[in-house]
């Protein structure tokens, strides 16, 4: 967190010591503006954790998705009551997304009882679910693309990314995980597609690599192997200095592009949450630690 006077930190972009990029982080990591954040209010309605949340595109809708099995939608200005809807799955949800260009009326579950379902809401409540079971181990994650109403994706710990088109109902094993890792058995953790270029897809995987690949060479003769971000391999090989080193207990747990497209968010399992540089040094350029 910086707490430098914001007019310097501003003074000293106007006059060139400070570039763009790195204005942006520090004015985001202003002591300045996160000392304003405040809490708003408490939602209540699940009975079991909440293990994970969305936002639909105008921030009016909050989707969470619980281990009771439930899906709930909440009215962001607190007007409108909730609503819950029972999702059809089994086990622990890990995964809840609003399907763009439905007008808020389509979403997409991910389970721990190896399911992925799509939801479609209907009049009076009424909730048309139809159910995907085609991963053969807990699907940890779900994701769509801006602006694309027929395709998701989904992220399971049977070490694949598969992706579903909702038109011809055809699901399309995109990326195993047994042909990009060494380890004997690779689970994938999270999801995440680039808004700003959405052919680019990160996830963070059972090892401490994560890694990005272009969606349209995936199945080509152009390995999608070749082109992801190995930052801890890099890093390591490089033999620069810092906590992020190759560790069979440290693993990637989730990430997340930033809305420009140019950086990456990676969570770590017994270390800290890094941000890459997509377009710069493959080390991270910021590092969040308890």
């Amino acid at each position: 967190m910086h707490n430098a006077n914001v007019f310097q930190v501003l003074e000293s972009h106007r006059i060139g010591c400070i570039p763009g990029e790195r204005l942006r982080r520090e004015l985001l990591a202003h002591s300045a503006f996160i000392n304003r954040l405040a809490f708003d209010r408490e939602l209540n309605g699940h009975t079991g954790c909440v293990n994970r949340i969305s936002w639909n595109r105008t921030g009016s809708l909050l989707a969470s998705a619980s281990d009771d099995c439930t899906c709930i939608l909440w009215d962001s200005a607190g007007v409108a009551p909730p609503l819950q809807f029972e999702t059809g799955h089994t086990r622990n949800i890990f995964g809840v997304r609003f399907l763009p260009e439905s007008g808020d009326r389509v979403l997409v579950t991910g389970a721990m009882d190896n399911q992925v379902r799509l939801h479609q809401l209907r009049e009076e409540g009424e909730v048309k679910t139809k159910a995907f079971r085609c991963h053969t181990d807990r699907v940890k994650d779900v994701e769509v693309e801006p602006g694309n109403a027929h395709n998701f994706w989904s992220a399971s710990e049977d070490g694949t990314i598969r992706q579903f088109d909702r038109r011809t109902a055809d699901v399309q094993v995109l990326v195993s995980l047994d042909e990009h890792c060494s380890a004997a058995h690779s689970e994938l953790k999270s999801l995440s597609i680039n808004a700003a270029r959405p052919w680019l897809l990160a996830a963070a995987c059972g090892d401490p690599v994560a890694r990005v690949w272009d969606r349209r060479m995936v199945g080509s003769a152009y390995s999608p192997a070749a082109y992801r971000f190995s930052f801890l391999e890099e890093a390591a090989a490089a033999g620069r200095p810092g906590r992020l080193r190759w560790n069979t207990s440290v693993h990637a747990t989730y990430v997340r592009f930033s809305s420009r497209g140019d950086e990456l968010l990676v969570n770590y399992h017994g270390e800290g949450a890094y941000l890459f540089d997509l377009h710069r040094d493959p080390l991270p350029c910021n590092s969040f630690t308890p």
